[in-house]
This record gives C-alpha cells, structure tokens and sequence, in this order.
C-alpha cells in the first residue's frame, strides 16, 4: 500500500530487516501473549456460565411462546367460544368432519400450572410455574343473515293439447334444460317438485329413472346426477296422465345455475311414452 501526504515532498526511507527478537522483546511478547490467552480463557468461562439451563428464563420464555402459539392455532379453527374469561377460555373445533370441545384453564395465582382439557376429559399440564396468564377479548355484535325460503313458484306449464308422444328406449331418451327467473336479492334455489305427462306404451314392465343432472355450459346433461325418481310403467295407464315426483337433494344451487331434466331408459324394450309441447 502507497500513503499520500499533502504538500509534502516524497521521500524514500530504508529500514534494517532484523531477524530475531532481542531478549526484552521475547519478555514482553510472551507477557502479552499469556494476557491474550487468560483473557480469552475468561471469555470461554463467561460464555459456558451464560449458557441457559432447563429452568432458566430463555427456556420459559420458549415454552411460554410455544403454547401461545398453539392456543392462537387451535383458537383459528374454532367454530365457537362457548365459555370464556381472563384466566380460562372453553371452544369448539371441528376436525374430520366432528366437532370436538378444547379448554385452557389456569388457578390464578404465581406458581400455579396451565391446564389443557380435550372433550371434557381430565386436564393435562401443558406448562408450569405459571406467573401470569390474562385473556383478552375483542367483543362485536354483529346482526345474523338469515335466510328466508319463499313458497314454491311454477317454472314452466306446458299442459295443452298439442300432446306428441315420445317413447324412451335403449337408444333414445329425453332430457330438457331448465333455469328459474329469480329476483335479486335470491341467494339459492332448489326443486321440489317435476310433473311430467307419461302413459304406458305397450307392456308394463318398463322402467324409467327421472334425473336432475347438472347441466354444461352448452345447456347439455352432464353424466352428474343430484338426484333420481323412477317411474314404474305399471303404474301408467294407456291414456296420457300426470305424473309428480318430489325431490329433496338439489338444493344449494346458484341463481344463474340451471339443470337438466333427464329421462333415462332402464329396462323393457320402451320404459313408457312421455308427451312433450310441439307448438306454442
């Protein structure tokens, strides 16, 4: 390395190399050595004496922050707080579809231990030597939305004379597509009911599953079916005549979400005539 000096001259100074330590020089290096190496054995000592045992207040500070960490997790998935105050707290998780009760309980007083309960089963230490422990509560009422289920509304009546027969076969069954006209603010919609016009077509042995299938973008039937009615073509007579059948499980559906009424062959070479609109 080159120094620099302001408004200085350069200059050049030569030095003599000498190759050993003159005998006050060896005294005072190994004097500051031993200094060195007791300063440094000190230091190893300090070190080992600050290290944390088992009951120190590093290790505490750990395990406190450890079951904070699992009440606030377990607490993230409650479904309810049915009991609460500063020192307990009681609520209600739902895990693999069950519903399972956990409550934190500490006595109150410096010293005393935290206690863990699972569905009303004995309490287990989770922590002790417990010298503080204060819940907290945010409260805010909030008003319930409650959903309020209209009376049933006729979607579609095609009840008139111009009746064509359908028979349903193997090869050839009959669906429709079909989506109600709901007001704004309707949140779901489900069907109760489907009538449909059907005779017997020769035999009576046929059979004939009434669907409701989720519907495709193109309006067509999926091969996902909500639910299903059969239609027994004993039960038919030769003249055309109503038939209803009641449905409980396609419920929950969107407002703009629509279905297919599917009426699929199942046994007999024809299951049974269906009368469909061909003018109007």
């Amino acid at each position: 390395m080159r120094g620099f000096c302001p408004q200085e001259p350069f200059t050049r100074v030569n030095h003599r190399t000498r190759s050993a330590f003159s005998l006050m020089e060896l005294i005072v290096s190994a004097a500051v050595i031993s200094v060195v190496m007791v300063a440094i054995g000190s230091a190893v000592v300090l070190a080992s004496k600050a290290l944390p045992s088992a009951n120190s207040s590093t290790d505490l500070s750990v395990s406190a922050a450890a079951i904070s960490d699992q009440i606030t997790t377990e607490l993230h998935s409650a479904v309810s707080i049915t009991q609460w105050s500063a020192t307990m707290i009681e609520f209600t998780v739902k895990r693999g579809g069950q519903e399972h009760t956990i409550r934190y309980e500490w006595p109150g007083s410096p010293g005393d231990p935290l206690a863990r309960a699972f569905d009303g089963g004995a309490p287990l230490t989770v922590m002790e030597n417990v010298q503080d422990f204060a819940l907290t509560y945010h409260r805010k009422t909030t008003a319930e939305t409650r959903m309020a289920e209209s009376s049933e509304i006729l979607l579609l009546n095609n009840q008139t004379a111009y009746e064509t027969p359908y028979a349903i076969d193997k090869k050839n069954w009959i669906g429709q597509y079909f989506a109600p006209s709901l007001p704004p603010d309707a949140a779901t919609w489900r069907v109760t009911r489907v009538s449909l016009r059907a005779r017997s077509h020769e035999a009576t042995r046929g059979l004939t599953r009434v669907q409701l299938r989720i519907a495709d973008p193109a309006h067509l039937p999926t091969g996902t079916v909500l639910e299903e009615q059969v239609m027994t073509e004993s039960n038919l007579t030769p003249a055309f005549t109503t038939r209803e059948f009641s449905f409980a499980n396609a419920s929950g559906l969107a407002p703009n979400e629509g279905l297919c009424l599917v009426l699929q062959w199942s046994k007999d070479t024809y299951s049974a005539d269906v009368s469909y609109e061909t003018q109007g």
